[in-house]
């Protein structure tokens, strides 16, 4: 017989169990919502998955680092010098702020859980308790911030859009719109949107009398109060590529240059809008099914999480370091 070896997932030991079967056990009276049953399949494509998300979650460390660094130099740079002060600046630094308060946030998160299962198996539980998921209201406040700041990062980007499109189209709106209205589209509708979600979500963990944190959260249908907004934004963004992709491939028709050259200035346009307008994390709006192959979901963890970490390094260096006006 064909037996699965004993496994340590930092939280269970699981015993050898014969390849095809089912392992159940209580789950631990910590960090989980239910505590009913937790099961382990004798497979080898859980493990695979089990290894793909450590091995995410090194490289989102990474790049969560190398975002967290560029954005505060990107910030000292545009601060620093009256030169750089301009409207396309200003939301440039809102943005920076919104993405360096979720980049930290999420650092303080996955430096808790890595510690977490880090722990020798003796003391997992005892130290476990002290982490921020056991610390009443501490830990839904983190999320709330957390999806705050997600939430704000979208809405910058969304008035990067609209900025980017009035600049291409040489509209003067731009420059008779009031600071006072990016403020208020970039750090308060998110604030209201984020009070409401998280009204309604803390209801629901009251009811079901739960004791501990808002684990599984994403999963409940409050969340499209929060990816509806985000979703939407995505799709007005693209509009905004498009129409400002069509404005360019017009003007690279009236040049001399080769076809190559035309498609190559295009395909680099695209490079540098795509990270700005958030176009990229389309993929983190959705969940890889649980059941699905260990191969789909290593190239959706990879690419999901490696644009989404490095995201603050790519805005930072494609605006800021590479930006003609700052060298």
């Amino acid at each position: 017989t064909i037996y699965c070896n004993a496994t340590y997932d930092g939280y269970l030991c699981w015993p050898p169990t014969p390849a095809g079967e089912t392992t159940y056990q209580n789950c631990p009276s910590f960090y989980l919502i239910d505590t009913t049953s937790k099961y382990r399949l004798s497979s080898s494509s859980r493990m695979l998955k089990f290894e793909t998300a450590v091995n995410t979650r090194t490289v989102e460390m990474i790049g969560i680092v190398l975002s967290i660094i560029g954005i505060l130099m990107s910030l000292y740079i545009f601060s620093a010098f009256p030169s750089l002060h301009n409207r396309r600046t200003l939301i440039h630094r809102n943005l920076f702020c919104a993405l360096l308060l979720e980049t930290t946030i999420r650092m303080l998160l996955y430096t808790q859980q890595a510690q977490a299962y880090m722990l020798d198996k003796r003391t997992i539980v005892e130290n476990a308790r002290k982490g921020i998921e056991n610390l009443p209201y501490v830990c839904e406040g983190v999320y709330v911030l957390l999806e705050y700041a997600r939430l704000s990062v979208y809405a910058w980007m969304f008035i990067e859009g609209v900025f980017l499109n009035t600049m291409i189209s040489a509209n003067t709106l731009r420059n008779e719109i009031n600071v006072i209205y990016f403020y208020f589209g970039g750090w308060v509708i998110p604030t209201v949107i984020v009070a409401i979600w998280a009204t309604l979500t803390a209801r629901h963990y009251a009811a079901e009398k739960f004791n501990t944190c808002w684990f599984g959260y994403n999963y409940l249908p409050a969340y499209y109060i929060i990816n509806g907004p985000i979703v939407g934004i995505l799709i007005v963004n693209t509009i905004f590529l498009v129409t400002v992709l069509a404005v360019i491939i017009t003007k690279l028709r009236r040049t001399n240059d080769s076809e190559l050259e035309k498609v190559k200035k295009a395909i680099r346009a695209t490079l540098i809008l795509l990270p700005l307008l958030g176009i990229i994390n389309i993929f983190n709006l959705f969940e890889y099914p649980l059941e699905g192959s260990s191969t789909g979901f290593a190239i959706w963890a990879y690419v999901t999480h490696f644009f989404r970490s490095f995201q603050g390094l790519f805005i930072s260096s494609i605006y800021c370091f590479t930006n003609e006006e700052v060298s």
